[in-house]
C-alpha cells in the first residue's frame, strides 16, 4: 500500500511537464511574481534561501538564484532532474522536507509554495517549528497553505493521483503565531469556489 508521500512523489514524477512547462507556465505561476519581489526587497544580495517543494525550478529558483544563494528541495526525482537542467546556477536536492537537518539561523528566507499541504497533517506544525529555527533573526517565511480543513486524494489530478492535507486558514495563523512567527501579510488566492492562503511571515528580531 503506497503512503501519502509515495503518491505525491510518483504523481509529480508522472505529471511534471503537464503541470508546468520549461518556461514555468502552469496553473499556479501567476501567483508567484508579486510575492517573489516582496521577499526579494527584504533580502541582502547573496542571502541564503531555502525552498521546500521547489518543483522544476522555474520561476522561483531562477528568480532568486540570480543574486542569492538558493537551495531547492523536492520529493520528486523528475522535478529535481528538470530543475538542475533549467537552473544550473542553483543547488537542488531530492529529499523529504520533513527529514532535512540544518543548523539554526542558516537561512534568510524559506519558501514553500503549495508544498507543505502535501504532507500528512501531523507533520506540518513540527516542520513549521524547524523552519523557525532555520531562519535567521528577521528572516522571512513565505508559504501557500490551506483555506479550509480537508484531507484526501484526487484520482486524476493533471493525469495522476495526488494527496493533500490541510487545516483552515485561522488554524494555520494560530500555529504560526504560537511558534513565534509574526504574520505580516496574508492573501486569499481564489480558485473557483475554493482557494488557498498565502502567508508572509517573519522571525522577529
Amino acid at each position: 500500500m503506497p503512503t501519502s508521500k509515495d503518491i505525491v512523489r510518483r504523481g509529480y514524477n508522472r505529471i511534471s511537464r503537464d503541470y508546468k512547462d520549461d518556461q514555468g507556465a502552469g496553473p499556479d505561476a501567476k501567483y508567484h511574481r508579486y510575492w517573489l519581489r516582496e521577499v526579494d526587497k527584504r533580502l541582502e544580495p547573496g542571502s541564503h534561501i531555502l525552498e521546500l517543494g521547489c518543483g522544476m525550478g522555474v520561476p522561483v529558483a531562477r528568480f532568486f538564484s540570480r543574486k542569492h544563494s538558493y537551495w531547492g528541495v523536492d520529493i520528486s526525482d523528475v522535478q529535481i532532474q528538470r530543475a538542475r537542467k533549467l537552473v544550473p546556477r542553483a543547488r537542488f536536492q531530492r529529499a523529504d522536507m520533513t527529514r532535512l537537518k540544518f543548523n539554526p539561523s542558516s537561512f534568510a528566507a524559506v519558501l514553500a509554495f503549495y508544498s507543505i499541504i502535501h504532507l500528512p497533517l501531523r507533520e506540518q506544525k513540527p516542520l513549521f517549528k524547524r523552519i523557525f529555527r532555520w531562519l535567521k533573526s528577521g528572516g522571512i517565511f513565505l508559504s501557500i497553505l490551506g483555506w479550509g480543513r480537508w484531507t484526501g486524494q484526487e484520482k486524476n489530478w493533471f493525469g495522476a493521483p495526488m494527496f493533500w492535507s490541510h487545516v483552515d486558514e485561522k488554524t494555520y495563523h494560530r500555529w504560526l503565531g504560537e511558534i513565534g512567527f509574526k504574520v505580516m501579510r496574508k492573501r486569499l488566492i481564489r480558485e473557483g469556489k475554493a482557494g488557498h492562503y498565502q502567508f508572509l511571515c517573519m522571525r522577529p528580531k
